[in-house]
């Protein structure tokens, strides 16, 4: 399907052809790759059903989970903590 947008702002075309630039394709690429983008996002309609479908999560797995996050937190912390130490073995006498 060919699409064709008319009216557009000087400010609008100027500012896309921009950001088209940065990314290194053509102006058409990106408009296609902004409206692929676009419309994968969830209307407000879609959205408002996605959340009235949703159960309440239980204490028991919300517990699970919080439990889950604070370890890999903890584990991300320590690697990183060991990253910071000097690597004594190397030091020159």
């Amino acid at each position: 399907m060919d699409v064709n947008v008319k009216g557009l702002e000087p400010e609008v075309v100027a500012r896309l052809a921009e950001q088209a630039a940065v990314e290194g394709v053509s102006a058409q690429e990106w408009m296609r790759e902004a409206l692929r983008r676009t419309a994968a996002l969830l209307t407000p309609h879609e959205l408002d059903e996605l959340v009235a479908g949703r159960r309440p999560v239980s204490d028991a797995r919300y517990q699970e989970a919080t439990a889950t996050l604070t370890a890999r937190r903890a584990a991300w912390v320590s690697s990183m903590v060991d990253a910071a130490k000097p690597d004594v073995r190397k030091r020159r006498r």
